[in-house]
């Protein structure tokens, strides 16, 4: 179930705008305007643009957004801070991948990036930024939907001191599930782009 638009306090008080179906509905119809109305090459830009651009707002912006799915209700005070600045720190370097796609798309309108070379060096950038975050959840995901036994990855996931059982996404999972999706179709489309 996709969360429902609303304002609510989180248990510190502060005010956050709870709409993961509106901010997802508007990122889809936007990306379907930027592929049908839009060379690839502009189109995956914008696509950067504004996934970035999301991941910026979400995480840096309004930081006590993904508090409630990144730690339990009785964090203390002082975890919950950390955690919120790690996911601050998160959305600023995302800020960078937004305004680097929005300098590249107006640098390439206006004739530069020309060769091959120089848009295979920025997309391939683009298309790490996209697959460091789709790679970490393959593991959550196979496990969240019954694809594996996640005993299967004890064994690689000892080497990072964790547990299968530690792999699930907060649910409901709807948002998660998005964001997955949309990196690993971020990270396919910057290829395409990039062997264009």
């Amino acid at each position: 179930t996709v969360p429902s638009l609303g304002i609510f306090r989180n248990r510190f008080g502060t005010m956050i705008f709870s709409s993961d179906g509106l901010w997802q509905a508007c990122l889809v119809a936007f990306w379907f305007w930027a592929f049908a109305s839009h060379h690839s090459l502009d189109a995956v830009l914008l696509f950067n643009v504004s996934w970035f651009g999301s991941a910026f707002l979400f995480f840096s912006v309004l930081g006590d957004q993904a508090m409630c799915w990144l730690v339990p209700k009785k964090t203390p005070r002082v975890w919950y801070n950390k955690v919120k600045g790690a996911t601050m720190f998160l959305g600023g370097i995302n800020s960078s991948l937004s305004l680097l796609s929005l300098l590249v798309l107006r640098a390439i309108g206006d004739g530069f990036f020309a060769k091959q070379k120089e848009r295979e060096i920025l997309f391939a950038s683009f298309a790490v930024g996209h697959f460091s975050q789709f790679i970490i959840n393959v593991p959550c995901f196979l496990v969240s939907k019954g694809l594996i036994d996640g005993k299967k990855l004890n064994s690689v996931l000892k080497k990072a001191n964790m547990k299968w059982q530690e792999l699930e996404w907060v649910k409901p999972d709807t948002t998660m599930l998005f964001i997955f999706i949309i990196d690993g179709f971020g990270f396919a489309a910057n290829v395409y782009v990039m062997s264009q």
